[in-house]
């Protein structure tokens, strides 16, 4: 995760996983780095657990907004219904095969499983902003270009700031 100060808040890129000792974290000490400051906005660069396993619980604790890609929160809505709709979750098994993820039996048992669920807070309450590729994100005291990318997922944030020489991907 990056926390970056952003005026007289802060903007997060990516939020860790749902679990314990995460959410531990974000209650004791990184709470105290914030130093009253509030979280402002959760850019997520994608739907995996382990960047947007948190962005529903920090939205919910602190108001903060969040931003991602509509590719990312579509997927990660399907995958927030497949937990409650066994019907849909079934259905969607030969999508994910067109898609080029076989799905062996241990595939299709871990995305039915509670494993995968409990690495997430589930989707944020709403998606502020859908990011766009080639758009400039003013980040704290930096602008950022954003690559909207496939590859590790339909649609990852890539950030970019040119003048800093620093890459968040």
């Amino acid at each position: 995760v990056w926390l970056l100060e952003d005026g007289d808040a802060w903007t997060l890129v990516d939020t860790g996983i749902n679990n314990a000792d995460v959410r531990a974290a974000w209650e004791g000490p990184l709470l105290a780095y914030l130093r009253g400051r509030p979280l402002r906005r959760i850019v997520c660069t994608h739907h995996h657990p382990d960047h947007a396993g948190l962005a529903k619980w920090l939205q919910d604790r602190t108001g903060a907004v969040v931003w991602m890609t509509r590719p990312e929160d579509e997927v990660m809505r399907r995958l927030e219904r497949a937990w409650h709709d066994e019907e849909y979750a079934r259905s969607r098994i030969p999508h994910y095969e067109i898609e080029g993820l076989y799905c062996t039996p241990d595939l299709h048992q871990f995305m039915h499983a509670q494993t995968y669920r409990g690495a997430m807070a589930g989707a944020p309450e709403r998606i502020a902003h859908y990011v766009e590729h080639g758009e400039v994100l003013e980040l704290g005291a930096r602008r950022w270009r954003a690559y909207v990318l496939r590859g590790h997922t339909d649609g990852q944030i890539v950030l970019h700031d040119d003048a800093g020489g620093l890459l968040i991907a």
